[in-house]
């Protein structure tokens, strides 16, 4: 990019277009264990970065959430666990969406300032049953004004 934000190139990897590799990534596709085993390792390392964060936030700022990340933590924490013994993908996407659940819960919570002016708004139909309204946009400007 120029400093004026002007493309001047990119960089792209080498396509080799080899069929062999392709095929071997529907194989593991379809080997179902090493499926399994792959998504629980992710899911563990989201989780566990989720964890993270609030451990870190209650670090610098611990005076402002006075432990009240505390429990959220702990739940994400036993998430991981319950990831790493997932018998199923079923299984393990609920547990997912449970961490996800608690960690995104607690935005209110980290955001330091007015909360008038920023706010997380969810549209979810499973949890319940109905659509969250999302925030109203800003009117467009007049461009004859």
């Amino acid at each position: 990019m120029s400093s004026t934000g002007e493309l001047r190139g990119n960089l792209v990897g080498r396509t080799t277009g080899s069929v062999f590799v392709r095929l071997a990534q529907h194989a593991r596709y379809h080997d179902v264990p090493f499926r399994l085993a792959f998504a629980r390792d992710l899911i563990c390392a989201k989780l566990a970065d989720a964890r993270e964060v609030l451990q870190r936030y209650q670090r610098n700022h611990g005076s402002a959430t006075a432990g009240a990340l505390d429990p959220i933590a702990e739940q994400l924490r036993l998430s991981v666990l319950a990831a790493h013994n997932a018998p199923t993908d079923a299984v393990l996407r609920g547990v997912e969406g449970a961490g996800a659940a608690a960690y995104f819960g607690t935005f209110d919570t980290l955001i330091r300032g007015p909360l008038d002016r920023f706010t997380l708004s969810l549209l979810n139909r499973r949890m319940s049953g109905r659509l969250t309204p999302h925030p109203p946009h800003s009117e467009p400007s007049d461009p004859t004004q």
